[in-house]
Formats: structure tokens, sequence, C-alpha cells
């Protein structure tokens, strides 16, 4: 067992129960009731919004691609509104930055090398 053995298998047991959800034929909730249509919007985006922030995060730096990436993932939902999930990315960022460059002193960019300059 190696340094990324624990990694591995907990991974492998997220990987095993997420396909054990997907592929239950009818799931139900808490009450027994059926939980009805699969959410295909937030399945498409909640990963898109991963792979944007990682791909980005490097060339814009972190407040362009957690802004990024939080707007996408709030419209995960069918319930959030463009202007709520603005406002969540606004909110979010400025708590982050706050935490992890203020807080915690983390020595990340702000703004990458592809964001014009003012």
């Amino acid at each position: 067992m190696g340094p990324g053995f624990f990694p591995l298998l907990a991974g492998g047991v997220l990987v095993l129960l997420g396909v054990v959800i997907v592929v239950k034929p009818d799931p139900l909730d808490a009450e027994g009731e059926a939980l009805g249509r699969l959410e295909w919007r937030g399945l498409a985006l909640i990963p898109i919004a991963i792979i944007v922030f990682g791909l980005s995060v490097r060339g814009l730096g972190l407040v362009p691609s957690l802004f990024v990436t939080v707007f996408i993932g709030a419209l995960a939902s069918r319930e959030t509104r463009p202007v709520g999930a603005l406002l969540l990315a606004i909110g979010l960022t400025v708590v982050s930055v706050l935490i992890f460059i203020v807080a915690l002193r983390l020595n990340l960019p702000l703004i990458g090398p592809l964001v014009p300059r003012l």
C-alpha cells in the first residue's frame, strides 16, 4: 500500500455508489415515494463547471475562474435564475478570496496572465 491507496479506494467507493444511485430503477426518497425524473441539467452542468475551473484557473486566475465556475454550477438547478446565480457567484468569490488569500495567505494569483490589464 502506497500513499495513493486510500484516495484510490475512496474514489472507487464513490464511483460505485454513484453507479448504484444512477442505475437503481425506481429511486425512492425518505418517505418511500418515487423521486421522479433525472435532472439532466444538473448532471451536465456540474461536471462542466469543474472542468472549466480546472482548465481556466492558471490562465485566468482565481477570481474569474471561481466566478464562472460558481455561476455555471448555480445554473444547474432549475429553480435558480440568472440574477440569483450572479449574486451567488459574486458572494462565493468574495468569501473564497477572504478565506484562501486573506485568512490562509495562500499564494494564488487573483488575476491570471490571460486577463487584460486596465
